[in-house]
């Protein structure tokens, strides 16, 4: 599991996995901070009407993503 999860950037497919090794290599891929909208995807697709798809869906996969930094205004305009 290990090793996976230090290479899940290479995982294309789980679907020979049973729902149970695929929870722990979840866990795996978190826990390293690994887990992408892509890799997810896969897990969803692999996993079809499991909890662990159906819990996946359910996220907002987006909600990790950090937002570009605003920008910063001029001096003078922060005095308005």
């Amino acid at each position: 599991m290990r090793y996976l999860a230090d290479h899940s950037e290479q995982i294309k497919d789980l679907s020979g996995l049973d729902e149970y090794l695929g929870i722990l290599l979840l866990r795996e891929i978190i826990a390293r901070q690994k887990l992408t909208y892509n890799l997810a995807q896969v897990f969803i697709a692999s996993f079809p009407g499991s909890t662990l798809s159906e819990t996946l869906a359910q996220l907002d996969l987006f909600a990790g993503i950090p937002s570009a930094p605003s920008p910063k205004l001029p001096f003078h305009a922060a005095l308005r």
